[in-house]
């Protein structure tokens, strides 16, 4: 049986936490089917969600244009979408980090 810990070993165990996280060249967050959406993040299954930020590409919306059969039905038109969302998303990320770095 585990006993609980004390308030000092949390602390301690916060601070190695930090520590090692500090020390990291990267951190990469996994997380589960709908744990984002419980936080507040919108739903990535619907249109309605998180893609309405991205523009139709060739008239196309996200959600019909997220399928990896078009790299078979139109491999040029599935390599343009998909570049332009890996851009679009690596933008927000650069800003995001810029605005982080800013707050400091």
């Amino acid at each position: 049986m585990n006993m609980p810990l004390k308030p000092q070993q949390i602390e301690d165990r916060i601070q190695q936490a930090a520590e090692a996280l500090r020390q990291a060249d990267a951190l990469l967050i996994g997380a589960g089917a709908g744990m984002g959406v419980d936080s507040g993040l919108p739903d990535f299954r619907v249109n309605e969600g998180f893609w309405k930020t991205y523009p139709p590409f060739r008239g196309r919306i996200f959600a019909e244009m997220s399928n990896p059969t078009w790299f078979r039905r139109d491999p040029e038109l599935a390599w343009g979408f998909f570049g332009l969302s890996l851009t679009t998303g690596s933008v927000a990320v650069r800003l995001a980090h810029q605005r982080n770095r800013a707050s400091r």
